[in-house]
């Protein structure tokens, strides 16, 4: 448990709302406030609020409300990916260099994407940054609150003829997220314009170059709860870097790796690039702990993406630069040439009907580390997370929550399958 979190079990909680100061904070936790009252997303939230169902709201500077009720959001599916034709007559090259979720927001802005999917011919980006909103009443449950002075942080905003879109953007993909991003600028900007405030929630994944827009309608603008989505979408922009790469060199030996979301280790060498290199600088890009941004390099390390001192390799580079699904070959590659992923694929060709169940694999997990038998158990986990997220790329392999398995490739009329046949890659 993470101080933060240890800190909130001083925290006295009451009822179904309950006001609390700056001071109050302090006192209670001996921490700063800003650190204890500030959770993006549900699942960095301390036990002590989402065990009992709460999230908290800033009312005011140094006053904030602890309500029990639904302060997150799960974003939708965005449907298939869709090509769309970047509208630029010719490669902006100054939008290569960095990883934050304004550039590549300006990047769906320039090419037109943006444009696009909100259907308004013509934007004009008017809005980005901090400021302090003016006074708001709205309702969450059956408790009226007043909001005033409150800090409102917009990540875009686009003036059209008739509407005003504020953006919240990520990079990656994420579980949930907390809806006061999306309902303060709405009702701060409702105070200043009568054209339409439409909410949007833009995520762009660097490894696979998708962009994702999800916009929102709270019906009515007063109550704080579940936002009606209204359309969503996922692109890929057209002419993306297709350059090809070579297959990696068998990496040097690391730590076991404990990062389960491969897709956080896949945005390691984007990040590595732009000197984001250590556990503290990751932690806040990932929401986790300097700890667990420790454990997230040396799984990108023992990939051959990094090297010792945070940097992108060779073929870190090449991964960088090459097109999605490149990459994604490139990535399984890396992972299946891991000594223990050797292992489990060999008992995996050699098995009953070419399967495994997770007690298999843990005994080969534990046979191949010499690791005890209870640290073999939690390595497996990241090992099945592992082998799911190859599963994706790969018309062969099929994992389960119990078993992971190879499909039979079905094979040419009159000749039997051969072992030559199952390519997974």
């Amino acid at each position: 448990m993470s101080r933060i979190h240890k800190a909130w079990e001083k925290i006295p909680l009451e009822g179904e709302l309950q006001l609390i100061t700056a001071d109050e904070v302090r006192n209670y936790s001996g921490k700063e406030p800003r650190l204890m009252m500030k959770f993006d997303h549900s699942s960095n939230l301390p036990p002590a609020l989402r065990e009992t169902g709460r999230f908290i709201l800033p009312l005011k500077n140094g006053l904030y409300a602890i309500i029990k009720g639904e302060g997150y959001h799960c974003p939708e599916w965005c449907g298939e990916i869709l090509t769309f034709n970047r509208q630029t007559h010719f490669e902006l090259k100054t939008t290569s260099t960095g990883l934050s979720e304004m550039q590549h927001l300006d990047i769906a802005f320039n090419t037109g994407l943006l444009a696009h999917f909100l259907e308004e011919p013509i934007l004009y980006p008017t809005i980005r940054g901090r400021k302090r909103s003016p006074q708001f009443s709205f309702r969450v449950g059956n408790h009226q609150l007043e909001a005033t002075g409150v800090q409102v942080e917009i990540d875009g905003g686009f003036e059209g003829r008739n509407s005003v879109t504020l953006v919240e953007a990520k990079i990656g993909e994420c579980d949930d997220f907390h809806l006061r991003q999306l309902y303060y600028p709405l009702r701060f900007w409702s105070t200043h314009t009568r054209k339409s405030i439409r909410p949007l929630f833009f995520t762009y994944c660097p490894e696979s170059e998708i962009y994702r827009f999800r916009e929102y309608r709270f019906e009515p603008e007063v109550v704080y709860q579940k936002p009606h989505l209204v359309k969503a979408a996922a692109y890929r922009i057209s002419d993306s870097n297709a350059a090809d790469f070579e297959p990696l060199s068998r990496p040097q030996e690391y730590p076991f790796p404990q990062a389960d979301r491969l897709d956080k280790v896949a945005l390691i060498p984007f990040l590595a690039a732009e000197g984001e290199t250590t556990p503290e600088k990751l932690a806040p890009i990932f929401d986790f702990s300097p700890r667990q941004g420790r454990y997230y390099l040396d799984a990108c390390r023992a990939l051959g993406l990094i090297d010792d001192q945070g940097h992108p390799t060779q073929e870190g580079m090449n991964y960088i630069r090459c097109a999605p699904e490149v990459r994604h070959r490139l990535m399984c590659k890396a992972v299946m040439a891991l000594p223990v992923m050797q292992e489990i694929l060999t008992n995996l060709l050699l098995s009953p009907g070419c399967r495994l169940e997770k007690s298999d694999v843990e005994q080969v997990v534990q046979r191949a580390t010499s690791l005890s038998p209870t640290t073999a158990g939690r390595r497996t986990q990241t090992v099945w997370s592992w082998l799911s997220w190859v599963a994706n790329f790969s018309p062969l392999l099929q994992v389960t929550p119990s078993e992971v398995s190879l499909r039979e490739r079905p094979a040419s009329p009159g000749k039997p399958t051969s072992a030559s046949q199952l390519e997974l890659f």
